[in-house]
């Protein structure tokens, strides 16, 4: 005859005992005009949009006319002051105002129009940027091996590989 299983009934009760202090000091709203701008309307807008098209049309006129695929050293100078430009407060600070304020508020419709027509904008200095991407893109496939064994561009082969990968 088998024996039935004993049954073992579950005592273990938990009940947290700590509480929590009210984070009463820390601020819990977003406050973007001593990091960006006063308001839509800040005169700054317009200047660092001003000072963004203007840098990038510095880096076309500059790198349009030049070989900058002719050697490692060449190809470096290029994606260093790519690298660069794109990372200048400027160039990023309208996109990311406007783009917290519709974080914060998603009514914000004003934010939103604002996003629009600064994408669009800045779309015609984007457009002059491809032949930077396009020509890399081109180069045979003895060349981009090149650039991606060259110690000198290490810190670009992950982007390098995607171009390479993406005009195939």
């Amino acid at each position: 005859m088998s024996k039935k299983p004993k049954q073992i009934k579950n005592h273990f009760k938990y009940s947290p005992q700590q509480t929590l202090t009210p984070l009463t000091s820390i601020k819990t709203e977003w406050d973007l005009t001593n990091l960006y701008y006063k308001n839509k309307n800040d005169k700054r807008i317009e200047k660092d949009i001003l000072a963004a098209e203007k840098a990038y049309d510095q880096f076309v006129n500059k790198w349009r006319k030049k070989n900058f695929t002719a050697n490692p050293k060449v190809l470096h100078e290029a994606l260093s002051e790519k690298e660069t430009l794109a990372g200048k407060p400027g160039v990023t600070r309208p996109g990311r105002y406007f783009s917290f304020r519709s974080a914060l508020d998603a009514n914000d419709k004003d934010a939103e129009k604002q996003l629009s027509l600064l994408s669009r904008r800045l779309r015609k200095v984007s457009d002059k940027m491809l032949f930077f991407t396009l020509t890399l893109g081109q180069l045979p496939k003895n060349k981009q091996k090149l650039f991606l064994k060259a110690p000198e561009l290490a810190h670009y082969k992950y982007y390098l590989e995607q171009v390479f990968e993406n005009a195939s």
